[in-house]
């Protein structure tokens, strides 16, 4: 069975690729390095222990539902509100990358 967290991992790549996509030319090129940044990251992870275990799956909803959002506005066309949520999106996947390295945690 495979880890929720490596499941989002799998949604959060698909999900930042066809928001990249949705935008074409629209992309700011900030939104790009972020969108793409966020995808190679996660393919990074999946290789790493955080992603299977539990304390990834909060993170990870978090950055899917942000995702989400970013996908269906970027399906409409809405730049408008998009920025904010790639705001939002960029802080989330900031303390998603600083959590992942699991510092001060204790495995037993």
């Amino acid at each position: 069975m495979i880890a929720k967290g490596m499941q989002n991992a799998d949604a959060i790549i698909a999900a930042a690729k066809k928001t990249l996509a949705d935008l074409g030319k629209k992309a700011k090129p900030e939104w790009k390095k972020t969108l793409e940044g966020a995808a190679a990251t996660m393919e990074d992870q999946k290789g790493k222990f955080f992603l299977k275990t539990n304390f990834s799956i909060p993170l990870t909803n978090v950055l899917l539902k942000d995702l989400t959002e970013l996908s269906a506005l970027a399906a409409k066309g809405d730049t408008a509100k998009f920025a904010d949520v790639m705001a939002r999106f960029d802080t989330d996947m900031k303390k998603f990358i600083d959590q992942s390295k699991m510092d001060g945690a204790i495995l037993t």
